[in-house]
């Protein structure tokens, strides 16, 4: 016999004190809280969780706590939370102000100070009065004027709070009951008579409460606490004394009816009391050592119990309950179930012990070595098989002291194959142990197993290894099975009384074999929780599945789960261990030992009831969600939601999609509750949002809020038109300016043609007049007297200048322009036979200045300064005989980019050349060179900035014509 390190026997010490208690969850200011001290806590019809604490106002939507106060308040702590049927949450403080909540504000509706004198009052709201009543007073207020009303109530002493009764308002004191109509029209009292079984002395204030419709007060006299039970009918003036003995001196800060139960909350615990044959039965008592002061059920089926100086305490489910074991087994690694009415327990640091299934309590264990791997209860042998990570033992189940050395070290799975023959599993392979030779076999080749099966209906063993799932028949002819050609990982193997073989694995969900074929796979996509499986356990048909996200009863019959998740009372996932017993359920983990009735444990389902808790445009809150119209670059936005109540964004999850954007849903991840989209193109958005819980089914109605995102300014329909308008009307102007400016080219060019023509005109009228017969008469008559007075040389030289001349003046009609030194040998050849012509009588002049300018640069008009040195000539100096004198001198003027010519003469002057030409007027020479020079001016200087000037100015000396002076400004051009 191996003799154990440690023995120790716990036996019940009391059969008065519970083994067990519902499943609590502790909440602190450690885990959010915002305090310590609570007076009160309420649900409202939105699902809020609404506190009173030390320090405030509290509502809690599941995700957060916040905090409601007002300037006006006086110090910090509320009392007594009320919701009206408008749905405002009304409290009070001690100094006699009272408040209701309206637009996520709290407002402070009125201040009875001066009539409460700092007593604490019990307040209850109607749809047209508040209710107050404070010791020996009561105050209903109009909700509308503020006035109060006073009722005439005498009571010598305290009277109890305001309760809703058949629609009426019920008052009680130590001797009196008051019937006050809801509208208090009219009032009823009854003398109470009471049993004689206290002092005549209460010690508080008497409080009235109602249960399963009848109704009761309590009140405290010579330390003790008595409840009485009213008439229905008041009239016959008596009460019934309940007597519940277990909170006889305890200090009872409220009662309150919770489902058909009686919860009477005091310094001393939570005391729960059912009717049972017309008495108060005790049903349990929870938080033995707390101080508390108010409770609640809320929509999720969570019980809320509020401490005087501890935080908060949730009940998640009242029927997941937690056992009371010593503190070695704290965390549980191995379960099994004994023959013995008894369940053995394995656990982290190597306990092991005998769980007693009538008692609850844990009545024996032992100390091994190291932490219990796995344990297998041999029924007809009375021995537990238990293996450590090191070593291995068998337990006597009658005396769990008597351990022996096993043969199946550091095993993580144990199968009985018969009486002689045990199957276990471990790093390094698979064994048979052959107990009547004491031998073992390794089953094939070395490799790690991690759990063994043996199906006895048709002797197959199954075994899950590192690579594979491997099926061997009674021959030991090995089948590999797989799935979809993939290898089965299992971690554990269980066997359904349908013959089912169902194998969990490490992170591929659970497979049903039957005639080693896989029949059925379950993974997430069809009902799991998770596809990493702790632990599985069969029960009858069905299946009981743990997984890493929760506990699951699989019905094989309609192929549905059942799921029992942190909110049903699951305080961990690390789930080591199922056995049922009956319709209990007993499920060890890291957190110990729970138990459940499958038929009762299951809460009833409420709709997850999603909103938009906040909405922001451009990092901006937005209130007002009706009709939302954006810019365009408002397109950055982002919605909050939430489902009010415990844990729901732990256990749940949601569902959205922007419709306008993408039409399929989206599964959020676990604790998401907001989204973002930035750069949304204009449109019409409706946002969608559903609450999904851990079911993977939708729980809620669809949440939506809708926005539009206006186009920009370019393209909006209006703008665009607009534009296109604007467009045709610009290609219109554009077109018919352009045939305009053609038509205005066309007459242009019509135009120039005819100027052209007019010029070519005026050159061939110059020409004429530069070679008028009068002049080629002379010019002929000089040559031919050259000739008869036999002086052939200046003939020809004559003849030679004067074809030199004519041949200029032909070259020169074809230009329209020439240089100022073309222009100048011209005047120089024609000066020169107008010298001839006079005889030698005529003296000119030609000159430049200065002297540096380069006339062979510079162009200028043609046949524009001959027909002014020809004027000079025939009008000027032919009537002078002698000393005619000429003098043509060019002069630039840079700065105005013109050549100025001056043509000055000593004629007789302008004055007696009309007077010569109009005496002869039939048969005086006719020019055309002054018109045709003038309107070849005018044709020049159409439509230019430049233009040809022309300046006549007489000469007179002592007030007698001595000449005339022509000034031309002539533009140029550089060559």
């Amino acid at each position: 016999m191996i003799k154990p390190i440690l023995v120790v026997f716990a036996f019940v010490l009391s059969f008065f004190l519970h083994a067990q208690d519902p499943v609590l969850i502790h909440l602190t200011d450690g885990q959010g809280l915002p305090d310590v001290e609570f007076y009160d806590v309420l649900e409202d019809r939105k699902g809020y969780i609404w506190l009173a604490a030390d320090s405030g106002l509290y509502r809690y939507d599941g995700k957060s706590y916040k905090h409601y106060t007002n300037p006006s308040k006086r110090g910090l702590s509320v009392f007594n939370l009320f919701e009206d049927p408008l749905g405002r949450i009304w409290c009070t403080n001690i100094s006699g102000q009272f408040f209701y909540t309206d637009n996520d504000k709290l407002v402070t509706f009125i201040d009875l100070q001066s009539e409460l004198k700092g007593r604490l009052s019990s307040i209850a709201v109607s749809e047209t009065y508040l209710i107050v009543t404070s010791l020996k007073n009561l105050y209903t207020i109009d909700l509308q004027s503020k006035k109060i009303i006073n009722q005439q109530i005498v009571s010598n002493s305290s009277l109890s709070n305001a309760l809703v009764f058949n629609e009426n308002y019920l008052l009680i004191s130590s001797d009196s009951l008051w019937d006050l109509k809801r509208e208090f029209t009219e009032k009823r009292s009854y003398k109470l008579k009471h049993l004689k079984t206290q002092d005549k002395k209460p010690q508080l204030r008497p409080y009235l409460f109602k249960f399963k419709n009848d109704i009761y007060y309590h009140q405290k006299y010579n330390n003790k606490n008595f409840i009485y039970k009213v008439n229905d009918t008041f009239n016959s003036k008596i009460t019934a004394l309940i007597v519940l003995k277990e909170i006889d001196e305890a200090r009872i800060n409220n009662i309150v009816q919770i489902d058909a139960s009686l919860w009477v909350l005091t310094n001393q615990g939570a005391f729960v009391y059912n009717v049972e044959n017309g008495k108060f039965v005790l049903k349990n008592h929870f938080l033995k050592n707390e101080n508390i002061t108010k409770g609640i059920k809320d929509k999720d089926s969570n019980y809320w119990l509020t401490t005087l100086n501890n935080g908060l305490f949730l009940m998640p489910n009242i029927e997941m309950l937690q056992y009371h074991l010593p503190k070695v087994f704290k965390k549980i690694t191995a379960l099994d179930k004994s023959q013995n009415e008894a369940l053995v327990l394995g656990t982290s640091n190597g306990y092991v012990g005998q769980f007693n299934l009538e008692t609850k309590t844990v009545e024996s264990y032992i100390k091994l070595q190291s932490k219990v791997a796995s344990i297998l209860s041999v029924n007809n042998q009375a021995e537990h098989y238990v293996s450590t990570d090191n070593n291995s033992f068998v337990i006597n189940a009658d005396n769990i002291n008597t351990v022996e050395k096993g043969f199946f070290n550091a095993a993580k799975d144990i199968a009985i194959i018969n009486k002689d023959t045990t199957l276990y599993c471990k790093y390094d392979n698979a064994y048979f142990h052959i107990k009547s030779k004491n031998k073992i076999i390794p089953v094939s080749d070395n490799k790690r197993a991690y759990t063994v099966h043996y199906n006895k209906e048709d002797q197959t063993i199954y075994i899950g290894y590192v690579d594979g799932l491997i099926a061997f028949n009674r021959h030991l002819q090995g089948f590999d099975i797989k799935y979809k050609n993939k290898p089965i990982l299992a971690n554990a193997i269980e066997q359904t009384t349908d013959g089912t073989i169902w194998v969990a694995t490490f992170k591929n969900g659970i497979f049903a074999i039957k005639g080693r074929k896989v029949i059925a796979h379950y993974n997430v996509s069809n009902g799991l929780l998770s596809n990493q499986i702790e632990s599985l356990q069969t029960d009858d048909e069905n299946l009981w599945v743990a997984s890493s996200n929760g506990l699951q009863y699989f019905k094989s019959a309609s192929k549905t789960f059942q799921n029992l998740v942190a909110t049903d009372g699951i305080l961990s996932y690390k789930i080591s261990g199922i056995e049922v017993v009956g319709n209990e359920v007993f499920i060890a983990s890291n957190a110990g030992l729970f138990s459940f009735d499958k038929a009762k444990v299951t809460k009833p389902s409420s709709a997850s009831q999603v909103y938009f808790d906040k909405i922001e445009v451009n990092d901006k809150r937005i209130t007002d969600t009706n009709n939302v119209q954006l810019d365009y670059n408002q397109n950055a936005i982002k919605i909050g939601f939430n489902v009010n109540g415990y844990q729901f964004n732990k256990k749940g999850t949601y569902k959205y999609r922007l419709l306008g954007y993408d039409s399929k849903w989206v599964c959020a991840d676990a604790g998401e509750t907001s989204v973002k989209y930035s750069s949304l193109s204009a449109g019409n958005y409706t946002f969608q949002v559903k609450a999904v819980s851990n079911t993977q089914n939708d729980t809620g109605d669809i949440e939506a809020f809708k926005f539009i995102i206006n186009k920009p300014l370019w393209q909006k329909m209006w703008f665009i038109t607009l534009c296109v308008f604007a467009l045709f009307s610009l290609i219109l102007f554009y077109f018919r300016h352009a045939l305009k400016k053609k038509e205005l080219a066309r007459q242009k060019q019509i135009q120039e043609l005819s100027i052209d023509n007019e010029l070519t005109t005026l050159k061939l009228e110059n020409l004429r007049s530069q070679m008028n017969p009068h002049f080629i008469f002379n010019a002929l008559n000089s040559i031919q007297e050259y000739i008869i007075l036999n002086k052939k040389n200046l003939a020809s030289d004559y003849l030679g200048k004067f074809s030199d001349l004519i041949r200029i003046y032909l070259n020169h009609s074809a230009k329209g322009e020439i240089t100022l030194q073309e222009e100048i040998d011209c005047l120089e050849k024609y000066l020169e036979l107008e010298k001839l012509r006079f005889e030698d009588t005529l003296d000119y002049n030609i000159a430049i200045r200065p002297s540096k300018m380069h006339p062979e640069e510079l162009l200028i008009p043609t046949m524009l300064v001959q027909p002014y040195v020809e004027n000079a000539i025939k009008h000027g100096l032919l009537h002078r005989k002698t000393n005619r004198k000429l003098s043509v001198t060019f002069s630039i003027e840079a700065s105005r980019n013109v050549i100025v010519c001056v043509i000055e003469d000593n004629g007789i002057g302008r004055g007696l050349a009309k007077a010569i030409k109009a005496k002869n007027e039939n048969n005086y020479y006719k020019p055309f060179a002054t018109k045709a020079t003038q309107d070849r001016l005018n044709l020049l200087n159409r439509g230019k900035e430049k233009q040809v000037g022309v300046e006549i100015t007489d000469l007179f000396k002592n007030e007698k014509p001595t000449g005339t002076r022509v000034s031309l400004s002539i533009p140029y051009t550089m060559q």
